[in-house]
């Protein structure tokens, strides 16, 4: 879930910028945050939270973000790095010496 961070433009533009900006525009104004900046951030976030043991699932639920794009952060920074670890332990979901693909887990057999 996203939480929005409102600020009054007095409070944090000076008074010049906050009068030029009313000849274009008034009442709320977004003002998007730099991509690259964002991206970086949940990368960064992203990268964590595998250390700290999440498994994508959880790590795509609590960033708004799709198990997908997880595993496709993780693959960019092994790729980036060079570390070379079993792809389940990195990519997905299984402990060391699982048998997982992209995050998704093995099919439960049946018998």
């Amino acid at each position: 879930m996203r939480s929005w961070n409102y600020v009054h433009a007095e409070q944090v533009l000076p008074a010049r910028l906050v009068k030029e900006i009313r000849q274009y525009a008034t009442g709320l104004l977004y003002i998007p945050t730099d991509i690259a900046q964002t991206r970086e951030r949940t990368a960064l976030r992203v990268r964590a939270m595998k250390e700290q043991g999440y498994r994508n699932c959880e790590i795509a639920r609590i960033l708004g973000i799709t198990p997908r794009h997880v595993c496709g952060v993780l693959r960019r920074f092994q790729e980036a790095t060079g570390i070379t670890a079993h792809a389940g332990a990195i990519m997905g979901d299984a402990p060391q010496g699982g048998h997982s693909e992209g995050g998704e887990k093995p099919p439960s057999p049946r018998g």
